[in-house]
């Protein structure tokens, strides 16, 4: 009877050890491992690490999502500030490069007040991604040791991959099951599998938006069963979510969700939400905004197709945020005081619900509000000017809007051919508006990169005759190619010979400083903060540079300066001789 029981037992294991041995040997080869690693080493520079936009495309079928370049070190050094910032597109900045996106505002910021510093904002945000992607990427992050997490997520839990009403990854709407299928993932027999099944496919140019093609349930009534399922996955998922930074000792902040209310119309056939808003319309036109918002509240609340987040979503945030550990971003409350007559729309907003390039600013304060108790300071206000586009992100971002706009839900009329008509209508005019123009047409529709195009516009001489847009061009090629020294050093030499607006070098050189912090350009800094009388900024790049390189004429030389500023004659004496000594020993 025993041996029966031995050798049934063994026979039901059989199946499960020979999985376990080919899965051992497959990840032995190397199988999928270019897919199933958050954090891949950056190409020539194996110390440091950046997001895996092959790991990104496990929450898609036939799709890989843009993903921000933000290299960080392997090894976090021990006075780095380092910050992760998870979410949706929003998080990702669409619809401009990740790097006019709010995280890399926050990172300006963080880097006046913390001069000398090393700052790591590292974004993880992605395109229709929801909390079940914010579940996965959980451990990973928390193994990065950040000094802080930041989550503006919850506009996708109804059409975001494995959402309540989406096509992607719909699962019967089990949420047992969408784990499941996240868990099985990381297994390579599950990765090869799926392959067979959904091979990826990259998706053409006359393809229809993201938007128009996850959309599997457009009525979702308020308080229905869809929308109750998304309520409690996003709660579910965020709560365990938080559990995992917390048991990792991790701060989170949590953002609540802001749209476009005023300006946006409904984008579902609801009559009373086409009423309310209607409502609202009147209301707003008659000088009552506290009622207008009101109405176009109620016109949200209604609509059927949930791009927008119910204000239910912000309650669950604000339920989470009452954890210990957890620190409530008023995300919302930002927006409504900076909108005209407290109602959020297009001054604010580039379309039903992403931020514009003053949107993500604001965000970017809001969040940095949130963390001034725990930066690492040496000043307490930040010297960040108002966010400029380069004529190519301009020329992206209006091609971007108009093909995310031309179609379903906002015109839900035009055919699909009808629709690619327009485009390509549209297309054709950026084409021969001018050469930045007819570079982001390249970039949207010919595969040239963004790094590519940026590199031909700085070159290009009509457009380098222009210092003010080089410059700017230059600072968005740079976040694309922060390890390339040659770049730098053109940027900061055609700032220095050509005399700029003082509000755009410090800018540029905070991005030239990242992520390597090479001292020419945080002596640079120095010398710029000392010129605009932040002594503290000046004080902390060169205590960095002084720590790094105690020898350094420039360092010494503009120490000096700082100490005969800060009354500290006799210092300034003493660094002031060291400096010659230095110049007399060059001579």
């Amino acid at each position: 009877m025993r041996k029966n029981v031995v050798f049934t037992l063994l026979a039901l294991a059989l199946p499960f050890l020979v999985i376990g041995l080919v899965e051992a040997g497959l990840r032995v080869a190397g199988v999928k491992a270019e897919v199933r690693t958050a954090f891949v080493p950056v190409e020539e520079h194996p110390e440091w690490r950046v997001f895996n936009p092959g790991y990104a495309a496990r929450y898609f079928q036939g799709f890989r999502p843009s993903v921000a370049y933000h290299p960080f070190l392997r090894e976090r050094e021990a006075d780095a500030f380092r910050v992760v910032v998870l979410g949706g597109s929003s998080a990702a900045g669409f619809p401009y490069h990740f790097y006019y996106g709010f995280p890399d505002r926050l990172a300006q910021r963080i880097q006046t007040v913390a001069a000398g510093r090393r700052v790591e904002v590292i974004n993880l945000g992605m395109t229709a991604v929801n909390s079940y992607t914010l579940r996965d990427l959980s451990g990973a992050v928390a193994d990065l040791r950040p000094d802080a997490v930041l989550v503006y997520a919850g506009h996708n839990e109804y059409y975001g991959a494995f959402g309540a009403g989406s096509t992607l990854y719909a699962l019967a709407r089990q949420r047992w099951l969408k784990r499941l299928v996240l868990s099985l993932k990381h297994s390579v027999l599950y990765l090869m599998l799926e392959d067979l099944w959904a091979p990826e496919r990259p998706p053409s140019a006359g393809a229809r938006t993201m938007m128009a093609r996850v959309v599997r349930d457009a009525g979702i009534v308020r308080d229905g069963p869809v929308y109750r399922a998304g309520l409690d996955q996003f709660s579910e998922n965020m709560e365990a979510v938080v559990g995992v930074f917390r048991k990792a000792g991790i701060p989170v902040y949590l953002g609540t969700l802001t749209s476009n209310l005023a300006d946006q119309p409904p984008l579902g056939e609801n009559p009373e939400a086409l009423a309310a808003y209607r409502e609202g319309q009147r209301l707003r036109m008659s000088g009552d905004t506290l009622a207008a918002r009101a109405a176009f509240l109620k016109a949200k609340e209604y609509d059927p197709i949930r791009f927008r987040a119910p204000e239910a979503i912000n309650d669950r945030i604000r339920a989470l945020a009452e954890r210990p550990g957890v620190t409530l971003v008023a995300v919302d409350e930002m927006f409504r005081a900076h909108s005209p007559g407290g109602l959020e729309g297009n001054a604010l907003f580039d379309d039903h619900l992403h931020p514009n390039a003053r949107g993500y600013d604001l965000m970017a304060e809001a969040f940095f509000e949130a963390l001034r108790p725990v930066l690492p300071v040496s000043e307490g206000t930040h010297d960040v000017g108002p966010p400029v586009l380069d004529p190519y992100e301009a020329a992206v971002v209006d091609l971007q809007l108009a093909r995310l706009k031309g179609g379903y839900p906002f015109d839900k009329e035009v055919t699909p051919e009808e629709e690619e008509r327009r485009f390509r209508v549209r297309l054709e005019r950026r084409r021969h508006a001018g050469f930045t123009d007819s570079l982001a047409v390249a970039s949207l529709v010919e595969g040239l990169t963004p790094p590519e195009a940026l590199l031909a516009a700085v070159r290009e001489p009509g457009v380098r005759e222009d210092t003010l847009t080089t410059l700017r061009l230059y600072r968005s090629l740079l976040a694309w190619q922060p390890f390339n020294r040659r770049l730098k050093d053109e940027a900061v030499a055609l700032a220095v010979t050509r005399d700029p607006p003082e509000a755009e070098v410090p800018e540029l050189l905070r991005v030239a400083v990242r992520p390597t912090y090479a001292l020419p350009y945080m002596n640079a800094l120095a010398a710029i903060a000392i010129r605009r009388g932040r002594l503290a900024a000046a004080a902390g790049w060169l205590a960095a540079v002084e720590r790094r390189d105690p020898d350094s004429e420039v360092m010494l030389y503009n120490m000096a300066r700082l100490l005969v500023l800060r009354g500290d004659t006799l210092g300034a004496r003493g660094y002031f001789e060291r400096y010659r000594q230095g110049a007399r020993g060059r001579d």
